[in-house]
């Protein structure tokens, strides 16, 4: 076929045709192939039952060595622990003794030094210098002459040089300048509240002293404030001897020292000529007043209205502020206890794990029973839930940590939409005063050496009121178009309501980082605060109604002296539903019964017979007829108890708020009786079953509601000492520091008091035997503030603000004058991009500490004596170049670059203000910034691209040896969590992270004990030989910017 056909012929063809097999032998070959398939699914099932009993007995074989590792390593945990918390507490103990020796020395330096400043330490050296300080100002007061009494013009027209030169430019320009005394004075103060402050932040005092201290730093500020106000006040006494003149009428006064910059502009009262032309006076009374304070950075331009006559504006600007401290979203709601220990914590754990794996358990079998056994039937075995304790474990830490971190969220501080969140923006640049002031009547010359002054009680600088409300004009909703006509109405609207407002210009200081466009703020004291609640409650609180009394009485037997007709027409009739009509006429009772048997009331509603007399049902509409209705409440009252009551109602007033509307009262039905009070309830029912149901409904919607709850639980402002008083009508000049409002209230609880840290004592090693407290439930706890000398940063009365980010300007309209001030974005620069600190080679004793932010780049320098700023880079501006290369304190250092906007110290709840961080477990990671202190000075540490992504519970950072005159090696990847520490294998350019650790890795607790065991005898000697302060700030350097956290 092959050689007739070819070779690709189909040999198909060619065969003879297949027997067609009959229906036995069908049926015998599915049945052999059913047969064979069965045989085949039962050697599956036996399989797969095989494996599924090795799989079992292999998990159940894993479990159990697990759980003996679990064990095990639980075990060589707490000794190990116990070993690294007491050799921590040696390490604490000699830093310890190292400050209380520094602190004793630091004492007696500020105790021999003769600069005339009291030792902030001791509460009777400061009483001292204040009662010193009042007792000079009031010399200097009494002793004070003006010095015009002493010019004689005259005395230069002599050629005798024996007779002084009495002019007035010769005095004058002899006269010392006055700010110089005051700005003097303010520098010794400020340095003084400096102090005082860092004694009470740092120090360890007694209540009893701390108390003292908070009351003496609350008068050094009240006394700080009325001496820049004396200072305006004084130059405004004698406008014409202290201020410069600028042209016929205008006077300004300019002063400018380290922490303060005055700018005062006035005019001076001169007869003016008599304007005839009303064009000209309209042009005059809509002439705005140009202010360009230079020295503060401030062009203003005053509205008409303000024409500084008998007034005159102070431009004020500080470099310090004391204001924040007044809000309450200064300090965090909740603060977090760190008291325990990674012992403790690690013990509590190991509890609270078992009690979790115990109630689940619980759950499963509660929730499945077990079924019978069969073992031929696999699907019928019970397979046991794979249980991951670590998984459940954390997910049960995360959901408390989720309520912790709400508690300490912007929920929980109650702000307004308008009120500045000071918890993620922090006032920076100093305070601007912008103060609408009265003048003070001026000296008159009656002769050669007498002037007359009449001086207002209190000689005192006063306050003037300006308010401009502005109300923008509203969205036009999307979609509607409208006529250009109407677009350029509303402009000009908008111009004219803006040409009513004051335009303020200001130059941004240059020794700030401006990295976002700040906030324009402006302070509004408790005075105002609850002035503007007044003023919205007002509105919202509607006085009650008066009530009506009457006495109840039987309608069917009127008495004569009843008013019938007034309670019909006021209290029945407003009532009566659509179709009803009331009418009441002279019956007698056989004319009632037949009332009674042909009543016209629908035969649907159930009402008394009695009332069926009175009212009748109509076929004209409720509309139809004059509407009335009662402003009164009806009061229905038992004969019995009328007079008693009316004695009660009369003391108590118509606003009583106990008052029902009725009060329907009960007595035994009787014949030929029905009592008017029987006769409303009967009414009442009547309109509630012929009203439709969408009308109760849009009763309940008609309601007026009730005032917010925050406003009604809000508790009333207590009443204010004279000390706190005079801080509130400063209205506006001076700030008080962050001490001051800490938990509200002068003395001890005003801020909350320092704790001694307590050191946790060596623990038994029986689990027993320790005090476990909840993991994570009761490390949290509320601080309680009170409502004393509170304030607020807002924006309102601020309007159309512009911000030049080239020439850095702020330009703003405001319908209030006041302190105001710029908010800047706390948390620009967080999360970190990476960080490393290693030993300083080249300075032995130090370090180096290099952080990429968000935005900037520094470099520190460490030493047992503090921290220094190297280098910094990435803002527009100079700022901190003051600064460079100073050692400073770590608490000072974080104050200075806060105070620059460049702030990298988050809080405990920044990770609400802060996207892309990954909290870590607190006492893991504080204890790890422990254990990296033992180790600073002979390795290096950096930031890991894995740290954000392993989870809560796990830190993974860079470590490796550094060693003088050897290669440095390189990076090795530690992976840390609260039970262990290890050394894994992985790198930085790895596609996943992974936790292995290296072959031959043993179980450790720490890095503490890592370290001890793959360190170098050499370097472990050398780490014994760090100075206690250079471990101290390291761990407290760490501890504030929190590193592992942040990035």
């Amino acid at each position: 076929i092959e050689l007739k056909y070819g070779k690709n012929a189909d040999l198909s063809l060619f065969q003879p045709p297949k027997k067609k097999l009959s229906k036995k032998e069908k049926a015998r070959l599915e049945a052999e192939a059913a047969e064979s398939a069965r045989l085949e699914m039962e050697r599956e099932r036996l399989r797969k039952i095989e494996e599924e009993k090795d799989r079992q007995v292999r998990e159940k074989r894993e479990a159990e060595k697990r759980q003996y590792q679990e064990v095990i390593e639980h075990k060589q945990r707490k000794h190990q622990l116990k070993d690294t918390i007491e050799y921590l507490l040696k390490l604490k103990q000699q830093c310890k003794e190292i400050r209380r020796q520094e602190k004793t020395e630091r004492e007696w330096t500020q105790f021999m030094r003769c600069t005339g400043q009291p030792n902030t330490h001791d509460p009777c050296d400061l009483r001292q210098y204040i009662f010193m300080w009042k007792q000079t100002m009031e010399k200097r007061e009494k002793e004070e002459m003006n010095w015009l009494l002493h010019t004689n013009a005259q005395s230069v027209l002599t050629q005798d040089q024996t007779i002084p030169n009495m002019s007035y430019e010769y005095l004058r320009s002899k006269q010392p300048i006055l700010g110089d005394y005051y700005a003097n004075r303010l520098s010794e103060v400020l340095v003084i509240l400096r102090e005082l402050d860092v004694t009470i932040n740092e120090e360890e005092l007694s209540d009893r002293i701390m108390q003292e201290l908070h009351e003496l730093q609350a008068e050094l500020r009240i006394m700080v404030s009325d001496f820049l106000n004396d200072f305006s006040y004084k130059i405004l006494l004698n406008v014409k001897r202290d201020m410069d003149l600028e042209g016929l009428n205008v006077a300004q006064h300019k002063y400018n020292s380290q922490y303060f910059k005055n700018q005062i502009y006035t005019t001076i009262d001169m007869p003016q000529p008599i304007i005839l032309n009303p064009k000209e006076k309209a042009a005059h009374d809509a002439k705005h007043i140009e202010i360009d304070f230079t020295d503060i950075g401030v062009q203003a331009v005053l509205p008409p209205i303000i024409k500084c006559h008998y007034s005159a504006i102070r431009a004020l600007w500080v470099d310090f502020d004391h204001y924040s401290d007044y809000c309450h979203t200064i300090d965090l709601p909740y603060i977090v206890d760190f008291s325990k220990n990674i012992r403790q914590t690690t013990k509590g754990e190991w509890k609270k794990r078992k009690e979790v794996l115990k109630m689940v358990l619980e759950e499963i079998l509660s929730d499945k029973p077990a079924p019978e056994e069969n073992p031929d039937d696999p699907e019928a075995t019970v397979q046991p839930r794979d249980l991951d304790v670590d998984k459940i474990f954390t997910d049960y830490e995360d959901e408390i940590r989720k309520e912790e971190r709400r508690k300490k969220g912007p929920e929980s501080l109650n702000l307004k939409d308008t009120e500045v969140n000071l918890r993620s923006h922090i006032i920076t640049g100093g305070v601007y005063h912008f103060d609408y002031v009265e003048q003070p009547q001026q000296h008159v010359k009656l002769g050669p050496k007498a002037y007359l002054r009449t001086l207002a009680q209190p000689a005192k600088l006063i306050m003037k009121e300006w308010h401009q409300m502005y109300i923008p004009p509203p969205v036009p909703e999307p979609g509607v178009r409208r006529l250009p006509e109407e677009i350029e109405a509303e402009l000009k609207m908008v111009e004219e309501n803006f040409d009513k407002l004051c335009l303020i210009t200001l130059q941004l200081p240059e020794s700030i980082f401006w990295f976002e466009p700040p906030i324009v703020c402006r302070w509004e004291p408790i005075t105002e605060v609850e002035v503007s609640k007044k003023q919205v409650t007002k509105f919202r609180r509607k006085k009650p109604p008066p009530v009506k009394v009457v006495e109840d009485f039987n309608l069917l037997e009127v008495p004569c002296n009843n008013q019938l007709q007034s309670l019909i027409s006021n209290f029945v009739i407003p009532k009566i539903p659509d179709g009803y009509g009331v009418k009441i006429n002279r019956l007698d009772r056989e004319k009632i019964k037949s009332l009674e048997s042909n009543s016209p009331i629908l035969q649907d509603v159930e009402i008394s017979p009695q009332l069926s007399s009175l009212i009748y049902e109509t076929r004209a509409p409720a509309f139809l007829h004059p509407g009335c209705g009662s402003k009164r409440i009806l009061q229905v009252v038992s004969s019995k108890g009328y007079s008693e009551y009316s004695e009660t109602f009369n003391n108590e007033g118509s606003d009583s708020s106990e008052l029902k509307e009725q009060e329907i009262v009960k007595e035994e039905p009787q014949e030929n009786v029905y009592m008017f009070s029987k006769f409303m309830q009967d009414l009442d029912e009547l309109i509630e079953s012929k009203r439709p149901i969408f009308e109760k409904k849009i009763d309940f919607e008609e309601v007026e509601p009730e005032p917010e709850p925050e406003e009604e639980e809000e508790e009333k402002p207590p009443e204010l000492s004279e000390a706190e008083l005079a801080l509130l009508k400063l209205g506006g000049d001076l700030d008080f520091n962050a001490a001051f409002l800490m938990s509200g209230g002068l003395g001890s609880n005003l801020m909350q008091k320092k704790e001694e840290e307590k050191e946790p004592e060596p623990e038994s090693d029986e689990d027993s035997e320790d005090d476990y407290d909840e993991l994570v439930e009761d490390q949290t706890r509320k601080v309680f503030r009170s409502k004393k000398l509170r304030g607020r940063w807002v924006t309102d009365d601020i309007h159309d603000i512009k911000y030049n980010e080239d020439k850095l300007q702020m330009q703003f309209r405001i319908g209030k004058l006041g302190a105001y001030a710029m908010a800047s974005p706390r948390y620009s620069n967080i999360p970190f991009q990476g960080w490393d600190i290693k030993p300083d080679l080249k300075n032995p004793g130090q370090l180096i500490f290099a952080i990429t932010a968000s935005i900037m780049t520094a470099e520190f320098s460490l030493s047992p004596d503090g921290v220094k700023l190297n280098a910094i880079q990435g803002g527009a501006t100079n700022a901190l170049q003051d600064h460079m290369n100073t050692w400073f304190s770590i608490r000072h250092m974080i104050k200075v670059m806060r105070s620059v906007s460049a702030d990298i110290f988050p809080d405990d709840d920044a990770f609400y203000y802060v996207d892309g961080s990954c909290e870590k477990n607190s006492s893991m990671e504080y204890h790890l910034y422990n254990c990296m202190g033992t180790m600073i000075a002979t390795h290096n540490f950096a930031w890991s691209r894995w740290n954000t992504h392993v989870g809560s519970r796990t830190c993974v950072i860079l470590m490796r040896e550094i060693i003088e005159h050897r290669k440095i090696p390189h990076f090795s990847t530690v992976h840390v969590t609260p039970l262990k520490a290890c050394v894994v294998d992985c790198t930085e350019v790895g596609a996943a992270f992974c936790s292995t650790p290296v072959a031959g890795m043993e179980y450790y607790a720490d890095l503490h004990q890592l370290n001890r065991a793959i360190t170098q005898p050499a370097l472990i000697e050398k780490q014994e030989k760090v100075d206690p302060r250079l471990r101290d700030n390291f761990i407290l350097w760490f501890k504030s910017i929190r590193p592992l956290s942040f990035s």
